[in-house]
């Protein structure tokens, strides 16, 4: 299970994921769940912790089959960019791509997992029409989004924190900040045993380079969700119900 959040935002796109992995055994593993094994894109995906390794498994094997190499390192560019580099994707072919990914795996483990359902977001960063965001679910259908959407078993927790403070008009840090809190608010008041850790953040700005927080904008994160989240238990304290 999981709780990722993707978000256009004045700026860009923000992918936000958590990090904990609870395996079939009940062992419990904090890890990525978030790839960027290519530049510019960034794939996160929602399901099993099985259904999660495939999709990296699989959406990487697609990479270096659409562009013909064995291994993918450096950028890859969407056309119609010209530039001096080996490397050249069709973003709207690879979308596709993705899409059948996603409905293999959706299909292959329908039968063994019940009513889980595989899906993914995307967020790709194109030169003529700036960072994109797709949601991908198991009908091999791809969504443009241009608000915000939460994918996993954590996504009902949040929603009263998105409605009332998201706004199209902030930025991709402020988004990751309210991201970076909800993850905290589930794992804290024990609102879903399989949503937590140190949370996962990718932005991919319209212009220039992807990155991560530095150390200093995620000591930042870190105070603001302690310092919110101690003000939001006193205050449930004080209601006396």
């Amino acid at each position: 299970m999981t709780y990722i959040l993707g978000a256009r935002c004045k700026d860009g796109v923000v992918l936000i994921a958590d990090s904990k992995i609870t395996n079939a055994d009940g062992r419990t593993e904090y890890q990525d769940k978030l790839s960027r094994y290519y530049y510019p894109i960034v794939i996160g995906g929602a399901g099993s912790t099985v259904m999660l390794r495939n999709f990296a498994d699989n959406v990487l094997r697609e990479t270096q089959d659409i562009v013909g190499v064995s291994s993918v390192s450096g950028a890859v560019y969407f056309n119609p960019i010209k530039v001096k580099h080996p490397y050249y994707l069709n973003c709207n072919k690879y979308i596709k791509r993705i899409e059948e990914t996603v409905r293999s795996l959706d299909q292959r483990y329908r039968g063994v997992l019940g009513d889980m359902r595989f899906d993914a977001l995307m967020a790709v960063q194109t030169v003529d029409r700036g960072a994109l965001l797709y949601y991908i679910y198991g009908e091999r259908v791809s969504e443009p989004i241009d608000q915000y959407k939460v994918l996993g078993a954590g996504e009902r927790y949040g929603t009263v924190f998105l409605s009332r403070f998201w706004k199209k008009e902030k930025s991709m840090e402020e988004v990751a900040k309210l991201g970076h809190f909800i993850i905290r608010y589930i794992e804290k008041f024990e609102l879903n045993s399989e949503v937590g850790g140190d949370p996962q953040i990718w932005f991919i700005p319209d212009i220039g380079q992807l990155y991560n927080p530095s150390l200093d904008m995620v000591d930042q994160f870190n105070k603001n969700s302690e310092e919110k989240l101690t003000e939001h238990s006193s205050h449930i304290s004080k209601l006396n119900l």
